[in-house]
């Protein structure tokens, strides 16, 4: 096995492509950051991102991604032995790794491994199911329009990511949120929309961009609006409208500990493809 670590994304893309898209549901989350750093790479910050390829002889059979201080993305893969050359090569390494996320038949062995070669141990954060939808199925619609979100929702939308983020993740650093909605606003490569009755109610976004896909995400509904079909009703519009715009699909991630969520996920269409985790590693020191 061969390690190589890539200098810019056009050389990274070039090679880990084919893998990526043969099995493209797995692998959207690195498709789509993949179209953000070639179109508006700013909005990662200063640090370069790292840009991984393992190779068989002239074959890449694994690919990781990580744009700092997020946690390495990982590729699908049947190669235990790329999982094992990937984690000996990055524990040689000074560069910070705060976790992985994957699919669970990759991520969970790397984990493994990691505390072996470096010590400390492994958390293990939201499991996570991977979807995909070809075709929309319209829920009952409620009151209400989708709508645009712009820079004049900017207040809303910073308090709706700080509390999504509380919600979802707690102890994560508040600030991110105006970050975030700078992303959303700014990127050519992500579009977040409101579902509006008289008053914003829910969000959603489409982003991440993959050849022939392209991830919802961001999907938020205040407790006080929820159970009324919003989200259900704005996921399924975004969906629809990726989808006649000439995307053969969309994706999406669910939590697993939220069964109503996956519920709604499927009724509207999608289909489970393969779960993932996300994984954190605590050194020793700590």
């Amino acid at each position: 096995m061969r390690i190589v670590q890539h200098l810019d994304i056009e050389s990274f893309v070039e090679r880990a492509m084919p893998l990526l898209l043969a099995h493209e549901a797995h692998n959207h989350l690195i498709l789509g950051l993949c179209a953000e750093l070639t179109h508006n790479p700013a909005t990662f910050g200063p640090e370069a991102p790292l840009l991984i390829t393992v190779e068989d002889g002239d074959v890449v059979v694994f690919a990781a991604l990580q744009t700092p201080p997020s946690k390495l993305v990982l590729s699908h893969t049947r190669h235990t032995g790329a999982i094992e050359a990937l984690v000996e090569e990055l524990s040689r390494s000074e560069r910070p790794l705060p976790g992985v996320l994957g699919p669970r038949s990759v991520a969970e062995p790397f984990g493994r491994r990691w505390a072996a070669r470096r010590g400390g141990c492994v958390e293990q954060g939201m499991p996570q199911r991977i979807y995909q939808l070809t075709s929309v199925r319209p829920p009952p619609p409620p009151p209400g329009h989708m709508r645009l979100a712009t820079e004049a929702d900017r207040p809303l939308l910073e308090r709706w990511f700080s509390a999504f983020r509380a919600e979802v993740y707690p102890g994560a650093d508040p600030g991110d949120s105006q970050r975030t909605v700078t992303r959303w606003l700014t990127s050519p490569d992500r579009q977040l929309y409101l579902w509006e009755v008289d008053a914003p109610v829910a969000m959603a976004g489409a982003a991440g961009p993959t050849p022939h896909g392209v991830r919802i995400s961001a999907v938020y509904t205040p407790p006080e609006h929820r159970r009324r079909g919003y989200a259900s009703a704005l996921v399924a519009a975004i969906s629809q409208s990726q989808l006649d715009a000439g995307k053969r699909c969309c994706f999406l991630y669910a939590d697993l500990n939220n069964p109503t969520s996956n519920h709604v996920y499927q009724a509207i269409g999608f289909e489970p493809v393969v779960d993932s985790v996300e994984l954190r590693f605590v050194p020793r020191e700590a």
